[in-house]
């Protein structure tokens, strides 16, 4: 029942991210069209600049929750497991990682700076979000995971033990930077 509980909130809390990622993207449309003053195109009519933003950093919450959740599922089917199958330096799981810390970094940045709560801020911060949860699906497709064939050749393990150090060095370098960068946009204007 653990793994039904793990992946079913890791399916719901991926499927809010891409659900903000794609209120983000209609955010971009949205704020294009009204400062260009362009019409709506066709029938579909686009939601307001205000409920966007907002629907963006309630699935920006939404998503870090049942991220955490899975996580914590995931280490307690970890634990209850005789012969757990995944390891702690699964590159899934280091990646799921990452992105938690991510959702969470971001949602701390934006409850404790007011300004990154409006504008375009908070749909760029979900944008990196979305294309985040790329990366960890791309990882998914690449290595599986779980349930997956475990029989991995010699170079697929090799490759595998060069991939998970080298994605931790990759994110203690990126990660400042990206911190930085958002900050650098949501700091740009203050209002």
């Amino acid at each position: 029942t653990w793994g039904v509980i793990h992946g079913l909130l890791l399916l719901v809390g991926t499927a809010a991210v891409m659900i903000g990622f794609a209120a983000g993207l209609m955010y971009v449309i949205q704020a294009y069209r009204l400062k260009h003053k362009l019409p709506p195109k066709g029938k579909l009519r686009l939601p307001s600049l205000e409920w966007l933003q907002r629907f963006n950093r309630e699935c920006l919450y939404v998503s870090a929750v049942l991220l955490l959740l899975g996580l914590l599922a995931g280490v307690v089917l970890k634990f209850n497991r005789e012969a757990a199958s995944v390891g702690w330096m699964d590159p899934l799981v280091l990646w799921s990682a990452v992105l938690f810390s991510w959702l969470v970094g971001v949602g701390a940045f934006e409850y404790a700076y007011r300004p990154a709560r409006e504008g375009h801020k908070v749909v760029y911060l979900t944008l990196a979000s979305g294309i985040l949860l790329v990366v960890a699906m791309a990882i998914v497709l690449i290595y599986g995971h779980a349930g997956a064939d475990t029989s991995k050749s010699e170079a697929d393990a090799a490759w595998a033990g060069v991939f998970s150090p080298v994605m931790g060095v990759c994110f203690l370098v990126l990660g400042r930077p990206m911190f930085a960068f958002s900050a650098r946009i949501c700091g740009g204007e203050r209002r």
